[in-house]
């Protein structure tokens, strides 16, 4: 990515960079060594400036110290900067993480020109939920911005509407799309909707990788059928004891508990597993009316596990098959918008990807400049 911005700006002829999003400065000190530029690093978090700025000290210093460089030499001190970019407390922009409360949100066409910028190329690497976004609309908005090479993240952080759909093309097309069913919201179409509609759930599987999945098929359905399928194994436990009992159970309640409590690293039995699921929370199905849910033993777990784990894993495993089909999908559409956004307003842009998706999931960055 460092070399990515380097090559980008050197292109354009850009003499500064400003990094939206820096975190602990990794990039913008990379990148400041490798090109020589003015950098400035911009993040919510003054715990990731502060330590940034100590970093980029005990570099300087080691180099100074070991004569690989000359005290005068090298690129100009990076600035690291505290800021939120955002339109308002309320909008979207968080740089990442929890900022301090009393930090407003900053425009970002605003932030450059305070910051003193004139012929910067903003970069941005994993930039949380709307925050890519809001860089798009500043860099198109910012005259001291003549370049971007921007890499987005945690698209279930995107909102809608607002983050998404960014582009007049995705807002006035397929204005009767179908929503992606969830819980709430079960499918249906949508003739009032703000044209092409994502949902939670479809920006959610947008975040993770399909490659790993193909990569090492063993490894990740051995992950499906000791998670996910625990969990949905447990779920129809509890459903089978209510309807015994002749209660309810909302489902929310089982998997919530279940994923809450620690069966990301299940490495025991399902019976020891949900023995302990249903044991922490013996006194709220107590007061659902699920009499001895809550001390169901560890031998009648696993019969039931033996009767109807094979089935609910296949399920499971057929389930997220079609879902892992549908997350290049999902950002597909997401990094469509946000570049079609830039190209409507006039500026030259494409994708790259830069990463290796086994490794870096989210590995397509947007590369724009002034036209």
């Amino acid at each position: 990515m460092a070399q990515c911005v380097v090559t980008c700006a050197k292109e354009v002829g850009c003499t500064e960079i400003l990094d939206v999003g820096s975190g602990k400065g990794y990039l913008p000190t990379l990148v400041a060594w490798r090109g020589g530029f003015e950098v400035v690093a911009v993040d919510g978090q003054e715990a990731n400036t502060s330590a940034a700025a100590q970093r980029s000290e005990k570099i300087r210093n080691l180099e100074r110290k070991e004569g690989r460089k000359e005290e005068k030499a090298g690129p100009p001190p990076e600035r690291f900067v505290t800021a939120m970019i955002g339109q308002n407390n309320e909008g979207p922009g968080v740089t990442g993480g929890t900022a301090a409360p009393d930090l407003e949100m900053v425009p970002l066409d605003k932030l450059v020109p305070d910051l003193g910028l004139e012929n910067a190329l903003l970069s941005g690497l994993h930039c949380c939920g709307d925050l890519t976004g809001e860089m798009i609309r500043g860099f198109h908005a910012s005259g001291g911005l003549r370049a971007m090479a921007v890499a987005g993240c945690c698209y279930h952080r995107i909102t809608e509407p607002g983050g998404f759909p960014m582009s007049s093309a995705a807002a006035t097309a397929a204005k009767n799309c179908i929503r992606w069913p969830s819980e709430k919201t079960p499918p249906h179409w949508n003739p009032e909707g703000p044209g092409v509609a994502l949902g939670f759930i479809l920006r959610d599987q947008a975040c993770h990788s399909v490659h790993a999945a193909a990569v090492d098929h063993s490894k990740w359905a051995h992950r499906i059928s000791v998670t996910n399928a625990y969990v949905a194994v447990l779920v129809h436990l509890v459903q089978d004891f209510a309807e015994r009992c002749e209660v309810s159970v909302p489902t929310e309640f089982i998997s919530n508990r279940a994923t809450t409590k620690g069966h990301t690293k299940v490495s025991c039995p399902f019976g020891t597993w949900a023995s302990k699921m249903l044991a922490k929370s013996s006194e709220e199905f107590e007061k659902m009316g699920c009499d001895g849910l809550g001390q169901l033993s560890v031998s009648a777990c696993e019969a039931f596990y033996d009767e109807h784990g094979a089935v609910i894993t296949q399920q499971i495993l057929a389930m997220d098959a079609v879902s892992a089909c549908l997350r290049p999908v999902g950002e597909a559409v997401i990094v469509a918008d946000r570049v079609a956004f830039l190209l409507e307003k006039g500026h030259v842009a494409h994708v790259e990807a830069m990463f290796d998706p086994v490794i870096s999931a989210r590995n397509w960055v947007i590369i724009a400049r002034k036209a």
